[in-house]
């Protein structure tokens, strides 16, 4: 599948969840109100579509597509594209010969939609920090009169991931192991150790070393085993913007 073809599914998969949840139409006229539940937003039965939200972007998993995943920022608190960063953290992995060891990422284009959802308002009470289908289900319910008649705009940028397998970390590592890991500055150890162990024990310590250095002056962070994956057999960063937030 070429970039457009990647581009124009996307698209499709967006226009068909927008149009088909509720639920996912009020999280996009509100995002960053809210903490999302790190979990599907849109788990239709039978659907191939599964939408699941983190900190501040989504990620499109399309069961049908077994090579990519499309992430766009749906929120943006510190003005910066997660994506865009992850763009130009690639760029300068493949320039330094270390982008085997991040997940490919591929700009795709824009996307843009109208619609017609509830008001922001109507749900101040309902979601106090974080999204609940249950909840919204109940409200639903209790408002068979309720009318989605405020109109919204959503744009965003799309990007393309190389997809990846769930990684499994030891947890058992050894106290010279982490000695060892720990001797120098790494954003491996951002998290949890056993993910700088993991990769040592997979690439060796001067790859370890390498890798720690770039990581450093790029500022990447936050990396904990759900920001780990396995593709082609071999571990990856698969989300490695950093959390920035508070800058």
């Amino acid at each position: 599948m070429n970039k457009s073809e990647m581009l124009n599914r996307a698209k499709a998969n967006l226009d068909d969840l927008i149009e088909e949840s509720a639920f996912f139409r009020v999280f996009l006229n509100s995002a960053g109100d809210f903490s999302p539940i790190d979990d599907d937003l849109c788990d239709y039965d039978n659907s191939d579509l599964h939408l699941y939200a983190g900190a501040s972007r989504c990620c499109l998993v399309d069961d049908n597509d077994d090579e990519w995943v499309v992430k766009f920022d749906y929120w943006s608190p510190n003005g910066e594209s997660a994506c865009e960063r992850e763009v130009e953290i690639y760029e300068a992995a493949e320039h330094a010969s270390l982008n085997q060891y991040f997940s490919e990422v591929v700009y795709l284009g824009e996307y843009y939609k109208k619609f017609y959802s509830f008001s922001h308002d109507d749900f101040e009470d309902i979601f106090t920090n974080v999204y609940n289908a249950e909840d919204f289900d109940n409200w639903i319910t209790d408002h068979p009169d309720a009318e989605e008649d405020t109109r919204y705009e959503f744009t965003c940028s799309l990007y393309a991931y190389r997809r990846a397998e769930q990684r499994v970390i030891a947890w058992n590592s050894s106290a010279a192991d982490r000695k060892r890991a720990n001797s120098i500055s790494s954003p491996l150890l951002s998290r949890n150790i056993n993910v700088a162990i993991a990769f040592i024990n997979e690439y060796g310590w001067n790859e370890y070393v390498r890798f720690s250095e770039f990581g450093d002056e790029w500022e990447i962070n936050d990396i904990h085993t759900g920001n780990i994956g396995t593709i082609d057999e071999h571990m990856v960063l698969i989300d490695y913007a950093g959390y920035h937030y508070d800058e």
